[in-house]
């Protein structure tokens, strides 16, 4: 079982939590991958949702709980607000 809990508001008061979680993000960070270390987030989500636009069911009923044009989720608009 991990000794763990949720961070809330009140915690980035606390300089030592703060202090420790720059110091494992910097670990993090410092991981060693193969390929290019440049974020891939938004454009596999990108690639994700034109995939699935262009799904086609053989069930009609699957088929028409796609989103319709209108509802699509646009990938710009979430991006551009963080």
């Amino acid at each position: 079982m991990l000794d763990c809990w949720s961070i809330v508001v009140l915690n980035m008061r606390e300089p030592k939590l703060i202090a420790e979680i720059a110091k494992q993000l910097r670990k993090f960070h410092e991981v060693d991958i193969l390929g290019s270390r440049e974020p891939q987030l938004w454009i596999d989500i990108s690639k994700f949702f034109a995939k699935a636009s262009n799904l086609r069911f053989d069930d009609i009923e699957k088929q028409s709980m796609k989103l319709s044009p209108s509802k699509k989720f646009k990938v710009k608009s979430l991006s551009s607000r963080l």
